[in-house]
């Protein structure tokens, strides 16, 4: 082994050290400032204001505490806060609200909810070369709670869940048609 001292390839190496250090540096700093491309899945939403509603059947845990009108009107009210139109043409873009339940029989007083919230909106298909209407975004919730408090745990999910999806919306219409 040889033990003697390479000056040239300790320049070497600090220099490259260097290097690295300034290139890493460099994309930390830049970071914030690079546009970057929002997903698809929140560019498709550009200009959506008027939607129509679906929602699915609610399961039985979730009757136990609500009703299918009590959970509508909630949903309504947080689109129209979030300045959505709600409008039951079957040919608009539609929000299609799905619920899921859960219970373990070692704790029956506790419920566990999914909310599945989907942007269907009607797509081309240049593979098939057809127009289908499919969901283009989806986001999900989910709470444990309770089986008391449930209701009030749902109204808060759909509550935050919306404004979530405004925000959404309000970001893939700021880029408008842009691939940023």
């Amino acid at each position: 082994m040889n033990t003697r001292h390479d000056p040239d390839r300790t320049s070497q190496r600090y220099a490259v050290g260097a290097c690295a250090l300034l290139v890493g540096a460099a994309a930390v700093l830049a970071g914030p400032m690079l546009k970057r491309k929002l997903p698809d899945e929140v560019r498709c939403l550009n200009g959506l204001e008027t939607i129509s509603l679906v929602l699915e059947p609610l399961p039985r845990h979730v009757l136990d505490n609500t009703t299918k009108e009590s959970v509508d009107r909630v949903l309504r009210a947080a689109l129209t806060k979030e300045r959505f139109v709600v409008d039951d043409r079957i040919e608009l873009p539609r929000l299609v609200v799905q619920f899921y339940d859960a219970v373990d029989e070692s704790a029956p007083d506790t419920v566990g909810v999914t909310i599945v919230f989907s942007i269907h909106q009607r797509v081309h298909i240049h593979r098939l070369g057809q127009d289908m209407q499919l969901p283009v975004s989806t986001m999900v919730g989910t709470i444990l709670d309770h089986k008391d408090d449930l209701d009030t745990s749902i109204n808060r999910l759909i509550r935050s869940s919306i404004n979530r999806f405004g925000t959404y919306v309000r970001m893939g219409t700021s880029t408008g048609n842009r691939d940023e």
